[in-house]
């Protein structure tokens, strides 16, 4: 909770629940917080409560943000990718074509190239 509501206190100390919020991270778990800080630490199972609550907050905050991202960036890199590779395919296509009138001026003479 404080790691994520530190970086938007300002210069005058905020409640952490208002900064939890501005966030969208869960009350429940400034509320725990609270609770393990200055009253007696929760159960086990408001803990592991907590931590299920505090994981979908990271997917949904980070993770999801993340691997969209990722994706996206993934897809933009293959698509340039097989843009230059068309692009090589094409150069090699006009270097042939190039030599091509080169290995065959040869055999404008009309015998074939078998020399006769």
């Amino acid at each position: 909770v404080n790691g994520a509501t530190d970086t938007s206190q300002g210069r005058f100390a905020a409640p952490i629940a208002t900064l939890a919020a501005k966030i969208g991270l869960p009350r429940e778990l400034v509320d725990l917080r609270h609770d393990a800080t200055h009253d007696a630490l929760p159960t086990l199972r408001a803990l592991r409560r907590g931590a299920m609550s505090a994981l979908a907050w990271c997917r949904r905050a980070y993770w999801d943000a993340q691997r969209d991202a990722f994706e996206y960036a993934s897809a933009y890199v293959r698509a340039r990718i097989e843009g230059l590779c068309v692009i090589e395919s094409i150069g090699r296509k006009v270097e042939d074509a190039k030599r091509a009138p080169e290995s065959s001026s040869s055999d404008e003479d009309g015998d074939g190239g078998e020399g006769g």
